[in-house]
């Protein structure tokens, strides 16, 4: 971004820095901060239109950046579980079967990542 931030000719356009976080703003959920990558953590990524009502929406200036949809119990709406790299078979071992209990007639899918979190 700071490369962008740079260039003479995008400098021209008001506002760069406000559209460039726009523009990253739907996958900024995929990258991890360097400082936090010793934490154990869960993501869950739900893909929709802007316009879905379940769309929290900022009710004031300080919390504009945050758009979120409220969740209770999310076991229904899962299709995939994307494990790390360095998952233990204990914890997979657990997830497969927390989730046949659960799932009766669903399959979710876990998925081994092969990339690094970083």
């Amino acid at each position: 971004m700071e490369e962008l931030l740079e260039d003479k000719e995008l400098q021209k356009i008001p506002n760069l820095e406000q559209l460039l976080s726009l523009a990253v703003l739907p996958i900024s959920c995929l990258i991890k901060h360097a400082a936090f990558e010793d934490e154990d953590e869960c993501r869950m990524i739900y893909i929709t239109h802007i316009g879905d009502e379940n769309i929290v929406e900022p009710q004031d200036y300080h919390s504009a950046n945050s758009l979120y949809v409220e969740y209770t119990n999310v076991e229904n709406y899962i299709d995939n579980i994307y494990l790390g790299p360095q998952c233990k078979l204990p914890h997979k071992l657990w997830l497969q079967n927390h989730f046949k209990k659960k799932q009766q007639g669903k399959q979710i899918k876990l998925i081994k990542s092969e990339m690094p979190l970083r």
